[in-house]
């Protein structure tokens, strides 16, 4: 079993535990959300590079070298990002899996490229990411631009005579994906009838906010927030009675959607990237984590997919060197548990349709076309 250490990093202290690494010994971060309300983000990073670096090991390593694993906590907060990188690369990790959300992503990219470390993130999807050109910086999953394009395309095609809102929170993610949808809607013509952002959704009046929509007359609410900010929302709405059509963005790919929002959540509709848990190439990996008591939904497989990419990218560089294990990642295709996939030159990944659309129905979330809704 893969040993780890954990960094917990605060807003004012970065405590290290464990102190530098020993001699020779190599080092991969994982940063992510391990506490705090997206807590179980963070679960599935550090379920995924656990396992993933066991198999890794297991078969002899990369060029024959054992992989340990330092867990980093950013609690999918901005302003924590570069500290818990700082912290990273003053431990000597030579890549990390992370981090999860864009915001903190973004932030934290500067100092890994400095530090020539690479970084892959298998949830983080703001097209900044990976616009800005940074040569150490690569995702597993596809990104907001595509997945507003979608989104858009669907708001056109089956509400194009409905009142649309768009709502959004004041995070990366969240806004990112409401200005690409409504970037969208208006390439094909069509206005949204409110666009709508708010602040800290902890103190958010939920119920002042269906009032208003109900007010404005919505018909169809396009939210692509994180899944407990959606389902406190349609349990609001529930409450008055009111139902709107709700769209929302890939962070609805959890079970823990549908612990908050309960029934409420029914026939509420999403993009999100392929669930990968069906995929053939996945098969082994599944079952490796269901005997473990583990379901891998959301992004856990392609937090997977980023630390078989990495691996097999040391092998084909035959090195650790940054620079050469880069240039590999960008020019080479990998077997993963999402079959085989690539990465382009700005270090999205290719290999893959990015998403997709699926529905929550009777406590699960299922392909859309399967139900025979439209899609």
């Amino acid at each position: 079993m893969v040993r780890s250490r954990l960094l917990f990093v605060s807003l004012m202290l970065i405590v290290a535990l464990g102190g530098r690494s020993a001699a020779g010994e190599i080092l991969i971060g994982v940063a992510a959300p391990l506490t705090g309300r997206l807590a179980w983000y963070g679960e599935q990073y550090q379920r995924a590079v656990e396992l993933a670096l066991d198999e890794i090991n297991e078969s002899g390593g990369p060029l024959g070298r054992q992989v340990d694993l330092v867990l980093g906590d950013d609690a999918c907060i901005d302003e924590r990002g570069p500290a818990l990188a700082r912290s990273l690369v003053e431990r000597g990790v030579v890549a990390v899996i992370g981090h999860t959300c864009s915001g903190v992503a973004i932030a934290a990219a500067p100092i890994y490229e400095a530090a020539g470390i690479v970084m892959i993130s298998g949830s983080a999807t703001n097209p900044a990411l990976t616009e800005a050109g940074r040569p150490n910086v690569f995702r597993t999953v596809g990104r907001d631009d595509l997945q507003g394009k979608l989104a858009g395309d669907y708001l056109a095609e089956h509400h194009t005579h409905d009142r649309i809102a768009i709502l959004f929170e004041e995070d990366v993610y969240v806004r990112g994906l409401a200005v690409e949808t409504r970037k969208r809607l208006h390439e094909l013509g069509l206005e949204e009838a409110l666009f709508l952002g708010f602040d800290d959704v902890r103190t958010f009046d939920w119920g002042g906010l269906v009032q208003r929509l109900t007010d404005e007359r919505i018909d169809v609410i396009y939210f692509p927030a994180r899944s407990p900010d959606v389902a406190l929302f349609v349990r609001y709405a529930a409450e008055a009675g009111e139902r709107f059509d709700i769209i929302g963005g890939d962070s609805l790919h959890s079970e823990d959607f549908w612990l908050m929002a309960g029934a409420a959540g029914e026939g509420i509709i999403f993009t999100s990237v392929p669930d990968a848990r069906t995929l053939p190439t996945a098969a082994h990996v599944v079952d490796r984590f269901r005997d473990a008591g583990y379901e891998p939904e959301g992004y856990t497989l392609y937090v997977y997919a980023a630390l078989q990419a990495w691996a097999q990218a040391i092998t084909q560089a035959g090195t650790f060197d940054p620079a050469a294990v880069m240039r590999v990642l960008r020019e080479a295709d990998f077997e993963t548990v999402l079959g085989t996939i690539g990465f382009d030159a700005k270090g999205d990944v290719t290999g893959y349709d990015p998403f997709t659309w699926y529905v929550w129905k009777d406590g699960e979330y299922v392909l859309l076309e399967r139900t025979g809704m439209k899609e």
